[in-house]
């Protein structure tokens, strides 16, 4: 009888375990899929950040200053005079890259353009 009582306990015990450890496999495994679902958003911004970086074009050496403020327009008559671009073509947004302007003999910051394609 009390072989019978110790196995029956037993028993019983590895039970418990068995619930505890399918416990703590559906909590990681939820814990998991919201790890994933974290990584998924990253991905799409950066990707959205790729996207938007593919119709921009970096002028470089234009001196400060010789846009007169309107980048668009500069870079209109830029590309015109290139024979590049056709000024019909949509100029969506063009600026300076962020920062200060340099001093006299310190490369100019960049032009951005981004057309809309």
């Amino acid at each position: 009888m009390h072989r019978l009582t110790d196995l029956e306990n037993g028993v019983e015990y590895t039970e418990r375990e068995y619930e505890k450890q399918k416990l703590e496999l559906v909590e990681i495994k939820s814990s998991m899929a919201t790890s994933e679902n974290v990584l998924e958003p990253k991905k799409k911004i950066m990707e959205q950040g790729n996207y938007s970086r593919r119709n921009n074009i970096l002028i470089q050496n234009i001196p400060e200053g010789v846009e007169d403020a309107d980048c668009i327009e500069f870079d209109k008559r830029f590309w015109f005079l290139k024979e590049q671009l056709d000024t019909s073509t949509d100029i969506e947004d063009a600026h300076r890259t962020p920062g200060r302007s340099p001093s006299v003999g310190i490369k100019p910051r960049m032009i951005v353009t981004r057309y809309d394609r």
